[in-house]
């Protein structure tokens, strides 16, 4: 009935003070082309989308990309970096998609602009998809090689981060993501890896590295021969299962004995006799 009435209608709408029917009210008078009072009840109504909208269809771009700013709404920003792509304002346009979160448009315009330090960041900010994507970009175009490591690296893509790594002598890489490497790891890098860290004079990540690969006779000598330290932790973390498949029960054992062989060498009796006692050895146990 009030829709026959614009005044009243407007005056009811004023009255109840309801963003939704600011926003109904505003696009109504949008449809009849009174934008200044559509922009009006669009404020009303904190619809920023809108507001950016009109402003945009008006040319008034600058205070739609005001707003867009100063709200942070992530629509009424997308809207924007729209309008600016459209005419080629590629670094407006890249601020906005990023307001708006939108980092593979993002990403798209900084790679189809040759905008590489900003790419970097915003490979970062989004998904693993963009970072594998961005990754292969900068390392077709052979530049920055440490950001496609880094990107592969952080895009869960160790195994290649490390390939390249390797490839490109990106050796600081390498040890940032060795930090990752655990059992689950492809064994090849592990003991490619370890290569690397020994011969670099640092045998304690080098250590680790075989462990982990369960190259344990290699990973024991590299301690005899380089006087480290059996620590309790590394004594356990050398130590195979009973049920493990990658020694059998006596070569189990005669690795429980040169571990302690190792510890008693070392003047650490009490880790000595625990590993002795583990692999079955009474006679060097009581010895003790």
């Amino acid at each position: 009935m009030l829709m026959e009435d614009n005044l009243s209608l407007e005056i009811y709408i004023n009255k109840m003070k309801d963003e939704d029917l600011y926003k109904w009210w505003g696009h109504y008078l949008e449809s009849q082309s009174d934008m200044e009072a559509a922009l009006h009840y669009y404020d009303l109504a904190q619809d920023y989308l809108s507001q950016v909208r009109v402003r945009c269809y008006l040319g008034n771009i600058q205070k739609a990309s005001e707003i867009a700013n100063e709200t942070g709404n992530r629509a009424a920003s997308y809207h924007v970096a729209r309008q600016y792509e459209g005419q080629d304002e590629i670094s407006q346009s890249v601020h906005f998609y990023t307001r708006a979160q939108a980092y593979n448009n993002a990403i798209r315009l900084c790679k189809e602009n040759n905008l590489d330090e900003q790419l970097m960041n915003l490979a970062l900010l989004s998904n693993p998809e963009d970072m594998m994507d961005t990754a292969m970009y900068y390392e077709e175009k052979g530049t920055h090689m440490d950001r496609a490591v880094m990107l592969y690296h952080k895009a869960g893509h160790v195994s290649k981060a490390l390939e390249l790594a390797f490839a490109t002598e990106q050796f600081g890489a390498l040890q940032l993501i060795a930090e990752d490497l655990n059992e689950n790891s492809d064994p090849a890098l592990l003991a490619r890896c370890s290569d690397f860290f020994i011969k670099h004079a640092q045998y304690q990540k080098a250590v680790e590295l075989l462990v982990a690969a369960k190259k344990y006779h290699e990973a024991l000598q590299l301690c005899l021969d380089q006087s480290l330290t059996i620590t309790e932790d590394l004594a356990e973390s050398l130590t195979v299962p009973k049920d493990s498949s990658h020694l059998s029960e006596a070569g189990r054992k005669e690795l429980l004995e040169k571990i302690a062989d190792c510890c008693m060498r070392q003047g650490n009796y009490h880790l000595a006799t625990k590993k002795y006692t583990q692999a079955g050895n009474k006679i060097k146990k009581d010895f003790m």
